[in-house]
Protein backbone atom coordinates (compact mmCIF):
# COMPACT_ATOMS: atom_id res chain seq x y z
CA UNK A 1 0.00 0.00 0.00
CA UNK A 2 2.78 2.81 1.44
CA UNK A 3 4.28 1.71 -2.75
CA UNK A 4 1.37 3.14 -4.60
CA UNK A 5 1.42 5.51 -2.33
CA UNK A 6 4.74 6.55 -2.85
CA UNK A 7 4.28 5.79 -6.48
CA UNK A 8 1.76 8.52 -7.03
CA UNK A 9 4.02 11.06 -6.87
CA UNK A 10 4.87 10.29 -10.36
CA UNK A 11 2.80 12.83 -11.72
CA UNK A 12 2.02 14.20 -15.48
CA UNK A 13 2.58 17.32 -16.86
CA UNK A 14 -0.55 18.54 -16.55
CA UNK A 15 -0.29 17.43 -12.59
CA UNK A 16 -1.90 14.10 -12.48
CA UNK A 17 -0.72 11.47 -10.62
CA UNK A 18 0.20 8.16 -13.11
CA UNK A 19 -0.96 4.74 -11.37
CA UNK A 20 1.05 2.44 -11.18
CA UNK A 21 -0.76 -0.37 -11.15
CA UNK A 22 -4.39 -0.39 -12.59
CA UNK A 23 -7.17 -1.21 -9.85
CA UNK A 24 -8.12 -4.65 -12.12
CA UNK A 25 -4.54 -5.87 -11.93
CA UNK A 26 -4.61 -5.13 -7.48
CA UNK A 27 -7.71 -7.51 -7.48
CA UNK A 28 -6.43 -9.81 -9.16
CA UNK A 29 -2.88 -10.25 -7.41
CA UNK A 30 -5.40 -10.00 -4.14
CA UNK A 31 -7.15 -12.49 -5.58
CA UNK A 32 -5.87 -14.91 -7.89
CA UNK A 33 -2.91 -14.59 -7.32
CA UNK A 34 -2.43 -15.11 -3.88
CA UNK A 35 -5.36 -17.26 -3.24
CA UNK A 36 -4.58 -20.81 -4.56
CA UNK A 37 -1.00 -20.60 -2.56
CA UNK A 38 -2.78 -19.46 0.49
CA UNK A 39 -4.71 -22.81 0.13
CA UNK A 40 -1.97 -25.07 -0.65
CA UNK A 41 -0.40 -24.12 2.01
CA UNK A 42 -3.59 -24.96 4.17
CA UNK A 43 -2.60 -28.69 2.91
CA UNK A 44 1.05 -28.49 4.32
CA UNK A 45 2.55 -31.89 6.07
CA UNK A 46 3.86 -30.39 9.97
CA UNK A 47 7.14 -30.44 10.70
CA UNK A 48 9.08 -32.99 11.84
CA UNK A 49 9.73 -31.08 15.51
CA UNK A 50 5.80 -29.94 15.87
CA UNK A 51 5.29 -32.57 18.85
CA UNK A 52 8.57 -31.44 20.70
CA UNK A 53 8.09 -27.58 20.74
CA UNK A 54 6.35 -26.26 23.50
CA UNK A 55 3.08 -23.78 23.15
CA UNK A 56 3.28 -20.63 23.25
CA UNK A 57 2.19 -18.85 26.40
CA UNK A 58 -1.07 -17.71 26.44
CA UNK A 59 -0.30 -14.05 27.03
CA UNK A 60 1.69 -13.90 23.48
CA UNK A 61 -1.20 -13.94 21.42
CA UNK A 62 -1.42 -15.02 17.70
CA UNK A 63 0.87 -11.84 16.00
CA UNK A 64 4.61 -12.50 17.60
CA UNK A 65 7.32 -10.69 17.28
CA UNK A 66 8.94 -13.04 14.71
CA UNK A 67 5.58 -12.90 12.72
CA UNK A 68 5.51 -9.20 12.55
CA UNK A 69 9.18 -8.69 11.65
CA UNK A 70 9.19 -11.42 9.14
CA UNK A 71 5.56 -9.73 7.51
CA UNK A 72 7.51 -6.36 8.22
CA UNK A 73 10.55 -7.53 6.27
CA UNK A 74 8.94 -9.40 3.61
CA UNK A 75 6.74 -6.21 2.85
CA UNK A 76 9.55 -3.96 2.60
CA UNK A 77 11.25 -6.22 0.49
CA UNK A 78 8.77 -6.77 -2.12
CA UNK A 79 7.69 -2.69 -1.72
CA UNK A 80 11.34 -1.75 -2.74
CA UNK A 81 11.80 -4.15 -5.28
CA UNK A 82 8.35 -2.98 -7.27
CA UNK A 83 9.01 0.77 -6.79
CA UNK A 84 12.46 0.11 -8.25
CA UNK A 85 10.71 -1.73 -11.23
CA UNK A 86 8.35 1.27 -11.85
CA UNK A 87 11.35 3.87 -10.89
CA UNK A 88 13.37 1.60 -13.72
CA UNK A 89 10.87 1.59 -16.28
CA UNK A 90 10.08 5.04 -16.53
CA UNK A 91 13.81 6.42 -15.89
CA UNK A 92 16.06 3.43 -17.63
CA UNK A 93 13.83 2.62 -20.41
CA UNK A 94 11.71 5.57 -20.94
CA UNK A 95 12.33 9.58 -20.28
CA UNK A 96 11.12 9.90 -16.82
CA UNK A 97 7.90 12.10 -15.98
CA UNK A 98 8.45 13.27 -19.69
CA UNK A 99 6.63 10.28 -20.75
CA UNK A 100 3.73 10.41 -18.09
CA UNK A 101 0.76 11.42 -19.62
CA UNK A 102 -3.01 12.03 -17.68
CA UNK A 103 -4.62 10.01 -20.00
CA UNK A 104 -3.00 6.38 -19.17
CA UNK A 105 -5.23 5.86 -16.20
CA UNK A 106 -8.43 6.46 -18.41
CA UNK A 107 -9.93 3.45 -19.82
CA UNK A 108 -9.50 2.70 -23.69
CA UNK A 109 -6.98 0.46 -25.92
CA UNK A 110 -3.24 1.74 -26.28
CA UNK A 111 -4.31 2.57 -30.06
CA UNK A 112 -6.00 5.32 -29.25
CA UNK A 113 -3.27 6.50 -26.92
CA UNK A 114 0.45 5.52 -28.03
CA UNK A 115 1.37 8.08 -25.48
CA UNK A 116 1.25 5.68 -23.25
CA UNK A 117 2.97 2.91 -23.84
CA UNK A 118 5.25 3.02 -21.79
CA UNK A 119 3.50 3.76 -18.52
CA UNK A 120 1.94 0.25 -19.67
CA UNK A 121 4.78 -1.63 -20.27
CA UNK A 122 5.90 -0.61 -16.97
CA UNK A 123 2.60 -1.76 -15.66
CA UNK A 124 2.95 -4.95 -17.16
CA UNK A 125 6.38 -5.24 -16.02
CA UNK A 126 5.10 -4.27 -12.37
CA UNK A 127 2.25 -6.89 -12.64
CA UNK A 128 4.65 -9.45 -13.49
CA UNK A 129 6.92 -8.72 -10.75
CA UNK A 130 4.74 -8.22 -7.67
CA UNK A 131 2.88 -12.07 -9.64
CA UNK A 132 6.15 -13.40 -8.72
CA UNK A 133 6.91 -12.10 -5.61
CA UNK A 134 3.95 -13.06 -4.60
CA UNK A 135 4.28 -17.02 -5.27
CA UNK A 136 7.74 -16.61 -3.87
CA UNK A 137 6.23 -15.34 -1.06
CA UNK A 138 4.25 -18.94 -0.97
CA UNK A 139 6.85 -20.66 -0.26
CA UNK A 140 8.46 -18.97 2.35
CA UNK A 141 5.46 -19.08 4.74
CA UNK A 142 5.72 -22.58 4.71
CA UNK A 143 8.35 -22.46 7.36
CA UNK A 144 8.65 -19.11 9.74
CA UNK A 145 11.04 -20.24 11.75
CA UNK A 146 13.20 -22.19 9.16
CA UNK A 147 14.55 -20.56 5.81
CA UNK A 148 13.33 -21.48 2.43
CA UNK A 149 16.89 -22.28 1.52
CA UNK A 150 17.04 -24.84 4.40
CA UNK A 151 14.13 -26.84 3.62
CA UNK A 152 12.89 -28.64 0.44
CA UNK A 153 10.78 -26.18 -1.41
CA UNK A 154 9.07 -28.13 -3.80
CA UNK A 155 7.72 -30.81 -0.93
CA UNK A 156 4.42 -29.67 -1.06
CA UNK A 157 2.72 -30.35 -4.89
CA UNK A 158 0.11 -28.41 -4.32
CA UNK A 159 1.63 -25.32 -3.90
CA UNK A 160 3.79 -26.38 -6.97
CA UNK A 161 0.74 -26.80 -8.94
CA UNK A 162 -0.56 -23.37 -7.17
CA UNK A 163 2.20 -21.97 -8.61
CA UNK A 164 2.38 -22.98 -12.00
CA UNK A 165 -1.40 -22.53 -12.55
CA UNK A 166 -1.28 -18.60 -11.28
CA UNK A 167 1.78 -17.78 -13.45
CA UNK A 168 -0.05 -19.71 -16.23
CA UNK A 169 -3.40 -17.22 -15.50
CA UNK A 170 -1.02 -14.12 -15.49
CA UNK A 171 0.90 -14.42 -19.18
CA UNK A 172 -2.18 -14.33 -20.84
CA UNK A 173 -3.55 -10.92 -18.91
CA UNK A 174 -0.02 -9.60 -20.38
CA UNK A 175 0.09 -11.44 -23.89
CA UNK A 176 -3.41 -11.37 -25.37
CA UNK A 177 -3.85 -7.88 -26.85
CA UNK A 178 -7.57 -7.10 -26.02
CA UNK A 179 -6.99 -8.40 -22.18
CA UNK A 180 -4.12 -6.15 -21.43
CA UNK A 181 -4.58 -3.12 -22.76
CA UNK A 182 -8.42 -2.47 -22.39
CA UNK A 183 -9.12 -4.13 -19.48
CA UNK A 184 -5.42 -4.12 -17.34
CA UNK A 185 -4.50 -1.43 -19.04
CA UNK A 186 -0.97 -2.65 -19.41
CA UNK A 187 0.97 -3.82 -22.83
CA UNK A 188 2.70 -6.97 -23.84
CA UNK A 189 6.38 -6.78 -22.43
CA UNK A 190 9.81 -8.15 -24.23
CA UNK A 191 12.99 -8.06 -22.61
CA UNK A 192 11.90 -6.06 -19.66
Amino acid sequence: MIVFLIALAFRSADGVSIFPMSPLQILWLNLLTGSPPALALGVEEASKDIMTTPPRPKSEGLFTRLLLSDIFFFGTLKGVIVLCTWILMLYGVGNGTADLHGECNEDGPIENKPQCELVYRARSVVFATFTLLILLLGYECRRLSKPLVMSNPFSNKYLNYATIFCVALAIPTIYIPWINDEVFRQTIIGWE
